[in-house]
């Protein structure tokens, strides 16, 4: 940016200098034929030609520029409303809702209208408000992990979210970008594999005659926990890495870059998430010989 910028000021600097140069030789050349009123007319013509080509020019670049981030910050928009996970803006000092995207309206079943009527304390239940009004004190502007809250919707039912925020300044006033993701299957699936190996557990000195069944259950166990170490962490780590670098790029093309990157490291990982679940899935209880 700051490079194409010194190139037009270059530009407007040599075609300057050359225009001077030329009209000057011209006016000397015609100075002895016209009379010193109209040589004055002559030289405040040319200065005005000149100072209008540099607006001119100027007002072209920024127009350009203007255009170029209108059509960022509508990318931008549309990226936010059209995003799969629940966001929303809110402003830090009375902590009322400034813009929600659809999934949001999805997840929560309120509306739009309703949504900037209401702060972010409408949606916890009671018992973390408190809380939550310690935590929001805290004016940090850069990216922070709040870790699991439990969040409710229009019709009181009350799930577990992930919370990620970064500090905005949204139209001129103090806010927050917030990402609440929906853990609840993923504590589901962590419950599953908890009960399982408890049931694993307790059986394991009642068995006899299912050890093959039970040599499956290792290998699916052992195979579940060789994709978690060799298979999960890499995606994981890049989706960090590339979070890091899209808040540190200094160009669209950078941006959009870290973005497409990120897209595909996440299907990368829902890949995984879904063999995963298939060998969740295909595992069978064991049974204690009666």
């Amino acid at each position: 940016m700051f490079k194409k910028y010194h190139f037009i000021l270059l530009f407007i600097f040599v075609i300057g200098l050359t225009w001077l140069a030329v009209s000057d030789v011209l006016i000397i050349e015609v100075s002895n034929k016209l009379q010193p009123a109209s040589l004055k007319v002559l030289r405040i013509g040319n200065d005005a030609t000149w100072l209008s080509l540099t607006i001119y020019i100027l007002y072209r670049q920024m127009r350009k520029q203007q255009q170029a981030l209108n059509r960022s910050e509508e990318q931008y928009r549309k990226l936010f409303a059209a995003h799969p996970t629940p966001m929303w803006v809110y402003h830090t000092e009375n902590l009322n809702f400034l813009a929600v995207n659809d999934a949001a309206i999805a997840q929560y079943g309120y509306s739009a209208k309703e949504f900037y009527s209401m702060s972010i304390k409408q949606i916890r239940p009671a018992n973390e408000v408190k809380l939550l009004e310690e935590i929001v004190k805290v004016n940090q502007m850069g990216l922070r992990n709040l870790g699991v809250w439990h969040h409710m919707r229009k019709n009181g039912e009350i799930f577990p979210v992930s919370i990620v925020s970064h500090g905005v300044n949204f139209n001129g006033l103090p806010g927050k970008l917030v990402q609440a993701t929906n853990i609840t299957d993923i504590i589901q699936k962590e419950i599953k594999l908890q009960e399982a190996y408890q049931h694993e557990k307790e059986l394991k000195e009642q068995l006899s005659g299912q050890y093959d069944l039970l040599l499956v259950q290792h290998k699916i166990f052992h195979e579940i926990a060789w994709s978690n170490s060799h298979e999960l962490r890499p995606p994981v780590c890049s989706i960090i890495g590339l979070t890091e670098v899209l808040k540190d790029a200094e160009t669209e093309d950078e941006r959009q870059h870290c973005i497409n990157l990120i897209l595909k490291t996440g299907q990368e990982l829902d890949n995984i998430i879904k063999r995963t679940d298939e060998k969740i899935s295909r595992m069978e209880p064991l049974k204690p010989n009666s």
